[in-house]
Parts: C-alpha cells; structure tokens; sequence
C-alpha cells in the first residue's frame, strides 16, 4: 500500500483511530498496575501463634544484662544481639565491636542472632565499594568471634537505615552480604515509607527474610506537640500492605522511651536515649516519652487474632534490664506479648519537710512508669509562692487554694524499680494545712 492510500484510509476511519489511541491510554496504565500486581497481591490472612522475639540493645553489659538473659531469655524464640555498629562519619575507626558476656549467652537456651547496626548510608561521593566491603569482612569477622566462643548463630541481621531513594544502590550490599555469609540465615530492617519504592521487591527477594520497623520519633518542634513512637493505626496499614509480598516478615515494636530537654522558651534542644542526662543546666527542663504499651497490647491482640500468612512474629525493642530507665520493666513486656494490657495502681503522698513547703510523692506497682494520673493540692488561707512538677509530671495553679499536677503516656517517668517517686513541690507563704485529691 502506498503512502498516500494509508493516509486516506486513515482519514475516513479517524474515529475508530482515536477511540483506538482512547482505550491505549487507559489500557497502559491497567497493564502497570498488573505488573505491580504480580508478586505484590491481596494477601493471604492467617490465625497461626505469632512468635516473639526481642532485641538486646546494650552497648555495655553488666551483671544486670547477664541477669536479663537468664531469667528472661527463654520467654522468647530468639534474641538478637547488638553485635557491632558501623559509623562512616567518624574520623576515626569507624566500627565499633560490642563486647557481651559470652558465658552468659552460652548458658542461654534460646538462640542468638547478631545484629550489625549502620546508622547512615554512605554519601554518593564516597567509594560505596569500600565500605560495602569493610561491612562483609565484619560479619565474617562476628561469625567467626562467636563460633569460637561456642555461640551457635541463628541469624545475621543488618540495620541499616538507608534513604528510600538510595534503595538501589543498597540492592548490591545486601546481595552481596547474603553470598558471603551463606548459609547463614540473612535478614535487614525495613521502614514502612520503603512500601512505596519500586525497588522494594528486588530487595525483599535478596534476604530470607526482614523485619518492618514501625516505630520511630522525629524531634518535636514544641513543647506541646504530641508525641507518638508507634502510631497503631500506621503500624495497622504498613502490615497489610507488606502482606501483599510473600517473602516472611517480622514486625518490630517499642518498649523504650527518650528523655527530652527543653530550653525556657519552651524550645526543644536535644533527646537522651538510654540514659537519663546527668547534668541539667539551670533553666533547662526535662520531660519523657514512652511507648504506650495499651495501644501495643491492642495491636498484638489485633494480629493475634489475624495476620497476613507472610508475618511470622514480632521483635521488641527491646529486652528489659534492670538497669535500663528508659525501657518498659519485664512485668510490663510479658502482660502486653499475651494482648493483655497492664495493671496500673498509683498512691499518692505529702511530705512537709518545712515550714510553708510541701513535696508529693507517688507511689506505683507494678507500672509506675505507665500509668496516667493527675493529683490535686487543697490548701486553706496561705498564698502559693511557687510550684514545679518533676519526672514528666506538670504543674499547674487551678485557683487561689488549689493547684494540680498531671502526667500523660508521653510525659511519664521511666522508672524502672517500685517505690515512691518524688514528683513536684509547692511552696506557701505561711504554715498551712494541705491536702490530696486523687483522680486516675
């Protein structure tokens, strides 16, 4: 047919050709979903138990950790263990091997996965090849570390937070990691927003399995801001939608919390993570956030009752110690595994250690650290000269006679031992009779 045929044909049917070029472009767009679609559809639900396993995070190990481990350990199918972290930013040696008490893991009958924590991927201008090797030589490095000490490992898992957009690039590492260490079970951590990266399968389908971290914290930009390390009804959505793929995941939930300083404006000026700061400067306040363990006993309730088929368990982060302030206590931790929430009761008490100024006390077993309360102060005809509320609790004057202190879940004070906990003072101009109004 000549050229000039085909034109004309294509005049007299352009009708049939536009609705033709139509129904292209709503086809194409239907066929990207599909592609989409394969390996990544509906999930499956499932009733199976889920399993619990929990991380030990200490960079230092004591006889508290030691204690942990032995009274602790066997509540949980596996433990894993803080192995070494790697920092590039650093001027100096940049991994950092953490030393654990191998008698203690070895009297230990649950099994240990090691955990290489990396907080930052390196910039694209450094040599990616060089790192990515640093980090193969540590893990065999590890292997062998544990192996002679006896330490049968059931996992080598890598935490490494990379940006969504760099998802590729970590593609190779952990490829590459998985060959080396074959046939040792691998894994990695992922974050929810990586569900949305077109990457996403290729990479799940380089490890046996990973772990879907929906816990985090952004520093506040106010004091009032409200403050949430697990958001239940985005942990919720992030599991479905990693159900969709096949390849098994682990889902990780909080137990911890952070201290947060705050200037005399109200600015926020830094968070403490597993210690509370020492040394505060005049003028500098101190408040708390904690994981909520009633919206975390709801969820395990949720997923115990139903899970997509490819979420096998659940990792918390991370093991009660005793020594450990910002961590939930066992007690805490062994009620919300089984979706039951914990039991709260708090007393409250005055001192009056002098004349005009009055100290209130609480008292809480066994969650003193996860209760919600407020108190409130009665006094008859003295003047309040000051007031302050300590250890997540805030004051606030109600009259001329009275005034409260109040604690919220993301104000709380991260005690980790039974007792009374001085929690604010007042002071009067004078001599007077005050008493408490308790309302929890």
């Amino acid at each position: 047919m000549s050229p000039q045929s085909l034109m004309a044909l294509v005049k007299q049917n352009k009708g049939l050709v536009a609705n033709g070029l139509q129904y292209l472009g709503y086809l194409l767009p239907a066929m990207g979903c599909l592609f989409l679609w394969v390996g990544c559809k509906e999930h499956d639900s499932s009733k199976a138990p889920l399993k619990h396993e929990v991380y030990l995070w200490q960079r230092l190990w004591d006889e508290s950790v030691n204690q942990a481990v032995m009274s602790q350990g066997e509540s949980f199918e596996q433990m894993l263990i803080l192995a070494a972290e790697i920092d590039w930013r650093l001027k100096t040696n940049s991994a950092t091997i953490i030393q654990p008490d191998f008698e203690a893991l070895g009297s230990s009958q649950t099994p240990i996965g090691l955990v290489i924590r990396v907080p930052h991927f390196p910039k694209p201008s450094v040599d990616l090849a060089l790192h990515k090797n640093q980090l193969i030589s540590l893990a065999g490095t590890l292997i062998d570390r544990y192996s002679e000490q006896g330490i049968e490992i059931s996992e080598m898992q890598l935490d490494l937070d990379c940006p969504d957009a760099r998802l590729e690039h970590y593609i190779e590492w952990v490829k590459d990691l998985r060959e080396a260490i074959e046939p040792m079970p691998f894994s990695i951590t992922a974050l929810p927003s990586w569900l949305n990266e077109s990457s996403f399968s290729e990479l799940i389908d380089s490890v046996d399995h990973y772990v879907l971290q929906v816990h985090s914290i952004q520093p506040p930009t106010h004091r009032e801001e409200a403050l949430v390390l697990c958001d239940p009804y985005q942990a919720r959505l992030a599991v479905e939608r990693a159900g969709r793929w096949q390849t098994p995941f682990r889902v990780a939930l909080p137990t911890y919390g952070y201290w947060m300083q705050w200037d005399t404006e109200g600015r926020f000026i830094r968070l403490s993570a597993e210690t509370m700061p020492t040394l505060l400067q005049p003028k500098i306040s101190l408040d708390s956030v904690m994981a909520d363990p009633y919206a975390m006993a709801d969820l395990v309730d949720h997923w115990q009752q139903s899970h997509p088929a490819s979420m096998s368990g659940l990792i918390w982060f991370r093991m009660p110690v005793p020594s450990d302030r910002m961590n939930w206590r066992w007690e805490t931790l062994s009620s919300v595994m089984q979706g039951k929430p914990p039991r709260m009761e708090l007393t409250y008490s005055l001192k009056n250690p002098g004349p005009g100024y009055w100290e209130v006390w609480q008292e809480g077993t066994p969650n003193p650290n996860m209760a919600q309360g407020s108190v409130t102060v009665h006094w008859q005809a003295a003047s309040l000269i000051a007031g302050d509320g300590l250890n997540g609790y805030r004051w606030r004057t109600l009259s001329p006679t009275s005034g409260q202190f109040k604690s919220s879940l993301r104000r709380t004070p991260p005690w980790g031992e039974t007792g009374a906990h001085l929690i604010g003072w007042l002071r009067l101009d004078q001599a007077d009779a005050v008493r408490l109004d308790d309302s929890l």
